[in-house]
């Protein structure tokens, strides 16, 4: 039930970025199409007032090109789409994960029970982690955009380079690397955007306990990341051609005629259903394993269920009793539901 609702959030998040995309480009398409009378006479106003709240020199420096006004308003954008859609994808993160970890500490807790619990997850990111969402989502769009201007700026030598094999080489070097940076970059901030929700840590303090649970446990984080990117691609190489046949299949047995059209329909929603449903699992699967390892190392694994105990080699937990055998109730989920800013404040004893 958890994961059907995580992934109507998911769905809702790709309506935004479907939004952001339309948006982005009709405001391309205006900076390019629009008449250049208009960059001059509104650069000529910007003139104006700079001059008239400063001493003049700030706006002696505009450019007044219109064709290089376009390129800088072209690039300017570019970067503000690349962190729009990075937010969008980082408050879903973080709202999707807070639900994992929410049922994680507190599926046994019949009193604190919800029935909207994406709900309290989006409500705590808004109220929250706004500013670790566009932080994380900061540091992202810039390196983005950093490999946007690389690939521009091979393009634009690529009779120099061609000229020039030492040149062509530190161009691929240089792209590489912040392709690696990127990366690195984009697996950091899943694991700290995990902590910001578990720990209602800021994403500074939340890379801190991401670095330090990786050198932690570095065999099975590595693990936990290659099993996880190879089931995503089987899912993902699979099920869109299983649908596509199935579809051809049916058709061809009620005699439709050109069933390819129908088909590529089929193949085309299977492939976004299928990437939104593998980002669910990929999610509930990061922030399950950062909550196991955290339930482990302080409180001896006492929310796990008994197929991961014996996974982890870890004898039956049996409920602490009092002087009448009465059951005693952990205190974690009292902390739990105290949290203001994350899941479980640290889940400190």
């Amino acid at each position: 039930m958890v994961a059907a609702r995580v992934l109507v959030a998911l769905l809702v998040s790709i309506v935004f970025l479907t939004a952001t995309y339309f948006w982005a480009f009709l405001v391309a398409a205006y900076i390019f199409y629009v008449d250049e009378d208009t960059y001059a006479e509104n650069l000529d106003k910007l003139q104006k007032a700079i001059e008239e709240y400063s001493s003049g020199d700030a706006a002696s420096h505009l450019e007044s090109d219109p064709s290089t006004q376009k390129w800088v308003l072209f690039w300017v954008h570019i970067f503000g789409v690349l962190w729009v859609v990075e937010f969008i994808r980082a408050c879903t993160w973080i709202t999707m994960s807070g639900a994992v970890c929410w049922w994680y500490f507190l599926r046994k807790d019949e009193t604190h029970k919800t029935r909207i619990p994406i709900l309290r997850s989006l409500g705590r990111t808004m109220k929250y982690h706004l500013g670790s969402a566009a932080f994380a989502a900061l540091i992202i769009a810039i390196c983005q955009f950093l490999r946007a201007v690389m690939e521009y700026v091979d393009r634009q030598t690529r009779l120099y380079q061609d000229k020039n094999k030492v040149l062509k080489l530190i161009m691929k070097c240089a792209k590489c690397a912040m392709w690696c940076i990127e990366k690195t970059v984009r697996f950091i901030s899943a694991y700290g955007l995990v902590f910001v929700a578990l720990e209602g840590r800021n994403f500074c303090g939340a890379c801190f306990s991401t670095f330090k649970f990786i050198v932690a446990n570095p065999v099975q984080v590595g693990v936990n990341t290659v099993v996880t990117k190879l089931l995503i691609l089987l899912s993902i190489g699979t099920i869109p051609v299983s649908c596509g046949i199935a579809t051809f299949v049916v058709l061809e047995q009620r005699g439709i005629r050109n069933p390819m059209y129908s088909v590529f329909m089929a193949v085309l929603l299977a492939i976004v259903v299928t990437n939104a449903c593998m980002a669910v699992f990929e999610c509930a699967i990061t922030s399950i394993f950062v909550c196991c390892f955290k339930d482990l190392k302080e409180r001896d694994g006492e929310h796990m269920s008994p197929s991961l105990r014996s996974a982890f080699d870890l004898p039956p937990h049996y409920p602490k009793t009092d002087d009448d055998g009465k059951p005693v109730t952990s205190d974690t989920p009292k902390k739990l539901t105290e949290a203001k800013d994350g899941v479980d404040e640290n889940v400190r004893v």
